[in-house]
């Protein structure tokens, strides 16, 4: 039989794990379609989309401009 800190100790590398766990993709995102003027400047050709990276979010709307 464990002893008790080592089912402490066990319960704590749980509790860790499941702190550090990040978004567990099951199924893949549907295609998403977004729209943006040819006016803009220093814009992504294609956006990246993902729960961890949200869109817009790799880019700043600062490094946008107008031409």
């Amino acid at each position: 039989m464990l002893s008790e800190n080592a089912v402490r100790g066990k319960y704590k590398v749980l509790a860790i794990a499941a702190d550090e766990l990040e978004v567990l993709g099951t199924v893949t995102p549907t295609k998403a379609i977004g729209i943006r003027s040819n006016r803009i400047g220093n814009f992504y050709e294609k956006m990246p989309w993902s729960w961890t990276c949200p869109s817009p979010g790799p880019s700043l709307l600062q490094q946008w401009y107008l031409k």
